[in-house]
This record gives C-alpha cells, structure tokens and sequence, in this order.
C-alpha cells in the first residue's frame, strides 16, 4: 500500500513540474501552429472572393475592398512566425499588401467590374502562394 501511495504520489510530482514548464514550450509551439494574420486576411478573402468564383458576383469586393488591404496591412506588418519568417514571405506579403491597396483604390475611382474582378483573382492566387509558404506545397487548401 505505501509503495502504491509513493507510485500515485511521484506521478502527480512528475505531472506538477510538468505543466508547470509548459508556458514558455506552448507559445513556441503556438507560434508555429498559428498565423494569426493569415487566418484573419484569409476569412475576408473568402468571403469576398468565392462570390465571385462560385456565381460572378463582384459586389462583395466592390463594397469591401478596403477592409481587404487593411487586413494584408496588418498581417503585412504583423511579427511573423519563424517559420515563415524569410524575405521571401516578407515580399509576397509586401505585394499583397500594396496589390490591394491598388485595387481597393481603383475601385474607389470607379474601375469596372470586370477589371476588379481579375484582379481579385491575381490577388488570391498571389495569397495562395504565401499559404503554401505556411502549409507546404504538398497540401491544396480550399476556401
């Protein structure tokens, strides 16, 4: 019975000092499981592109164009995650940034729809590659 009591007792030591130096392991592995900035351009992305692709419908783009280039800003200048954390990130994220603000710009000037329009689907070929930057080349995500 006491070596039961011992056994039970070094298990929930050993469990204790554990988790107690999870903290610092937990946000490393967070910062490579996670892009927070990607996830958030991502979920405007999609809503305003696959109208577009599934029915031709441009409005979402035309009404929100701006909210798209203030999320490549942000995620633009957002501390990037070691994994990605490479020029070559740093330039696709670039060009994103300034190929939606040109675009939300454009149709604050009045460019035609059509024109939006492929140029919208530059701009999520163009998000597409820095996905595959985070996910691997192996991996097809879809919207």
């Amino acid at each position: 019975m006491n070596k039961f009591i011992l056994f039970v007792f070094s298990l929930c030591i050993v469990g204790i000092i554990s988790c107690s130096k999870k903290p610092a392991e937990n946000a490393a592995v967070a910062d490579q499981t996670e892009w927070p900035g990607l996830d958030s351009f991502h979920m405007t992305m999609a809503e305003v592109f696959h109208p577009l692709k599934d029915s031709g419908d441009v409005r979402p783009i035309m009404a929100r164009a701006t909210e798209l280039a203030d999320e490549a800003e942000k995620w633009a200048n957002a501390p990037l995650p070691e994994k990605v954390n490479n020029d070559e990130v740093k330039q696709l994220l670039a060009e994103l940034k300034t190929g939606t603000r040109d675009l939300a710009n454009q149709i604050k000037e009045g460019t035609e729809e059509d024109v939006a329009g492929t140029r919208l689907y530059e701009l999520h070929d163009l998000f597409h590659k820095i996905q595959e930057k985070w996910y691997g080349k192996s991996e097809h995500h879809e919207h």
